[in-house]
């Protein structure tokens, strides 16, 4: 017969197994609804910033044959940059120095539509040490329907492309508009 002392043992272990085991669950839910409430995030872009169509055929889910951009159907994809407040004075000012846990959210969609978001493609920034080469960025790719996150970490078309941006903390800027310019 089992005593109180180790009933009550064998029910704390049974609830710190699960604990981990909805904390590795909660993490994909979490930051899929970080990236996608994008009302509880700062807007950087004023308006829908046309993609390089370069830049749209890497921004996209992980697909088994990647399309060429010779292939010639290509559509034109348009994006919304989304900051969390951490990131916000960095991305305005163009500094480099990002807090750990500050979120840059790009939502991509079709021209015309800046509300049938296709795809969220997402930078959090991490503790020194995750990734130091590349600036210590953790990626996310989140499907815009289903919120679903396709893929998380240290993904390898995220970080040739954000290579070229080394020298801005690994962040592009382009879609912000200098002062009296129009983005």
């Amino acid at each position: 017969m089992a005593t109180h002392s180790t009933v009550r043992w064998l029910i704390a272990a049974i609830l710190v197994a699960a604990s981990f085991t909805a904390h590795a669950d909660y993490g994909d839910s979490l930051l899929s609804d970080q990236a996608t409430t994008i009302d509880r995030l700062i807007r950087i872009t004023k308006h829908p910033h046309e993609m390089a169509d370069s830049t749209a055929l890497l921004c996209r889910k992980p697909i088994e044959k990647p399309h060429q951009m010779h292939d010639g159907f290509i559509t034109p994809a348009y994006c919304h940059v989304y900051v969390s407040k951490a990131a916000e004075p960095f991305m305005r000012s163009g500094g480099i120095d990002y807090l750990v846990g500050s979120l840059i959210v790009k939502s991509k969609f079709p021209k015309d539509h800046p509300n049938r978001v296709e795809l969220y493609t997402v930078m959090r920034k991490m503790k020194a040490g995750y990734d130091a080469d590349n600036g210590d960025w953790e990626y996310s790719i989140v499907d815009g329907r289903s919120r679903r996150v396709h893929a998380r970490g240290r993904i390898d078309s995220c970080i040739k492309c954000h290579a070229a941006y080394s020298t801005t903390g690994y962040v592009t800027r382009a879609y912000i508009a200098e002062p009296g310019e129009k983005p």
